[in-house]
């Protein structure tokens, strides 16, 4: 029980600090009127913080979970999680273009540079996870 709370803890300071992040890369995006519909640039707010709790729980708490117990088996590098998100995210909005029968190849682009922006987003969960993973791995060994 003494390893599973530290983990659980170290997900809601990670999601905290991602829901934080990522409302206010929103925010500022979508008050510029950089995210169009998404985030209307008259009401940027509640789009934003909307955007943020569902990006955080429903898509980087899930994958962090994942990658987190991947990267602590050794099987996968740090640096993969954040690289595999992209190309995932990428992936599924060409695909969904494709099924609605609206792909275009210019479309690639255009979904590669929003999964590179989700993957800048998902750092804001994965980066402060690992330096809390980190500093109770080194608290554990300075207490044996």
């Amino acid at each position: 029980m003494d390893q599973v709370t530290p983990f659980w803890r170290r997900h809601l300071i990670a999601s905290a600090i991602s829901f934080i992040m990522v409302a206010g890369w929103l925010a500022i995006l979508g008050s510029i009127g950089m995210l169009g519909a998404i985030v209307p640039a008259d009401h940027p707010l509640e789009r934003s913080l909307l955007g943020g709790l569902t990006l955080t729980f429903a898509l980087f708490f899930p994958w962090a979970l994942m990658a987190d117990w991947i990267t602590r088996t050794k099987r996968m590098a740090l640096w993969a999680p954040p690289v595999f998100l992209a190309l995932a995210v990428s992936i599924c909005c060409v695909a969904a273009e494709a099924i609605m029968g609206n792909y275009h190849p210019t479309f690639i682009m255009t979904y590669t540079t929003v999964g590179i922006m989700v993957a800048a987003m998902f750092c804001g969960y994965w980066v402060p996870l690992q330096m809390l993973r980190r500093a109770s791995a080194a608290q554990r060994s300075s207490r044996h």
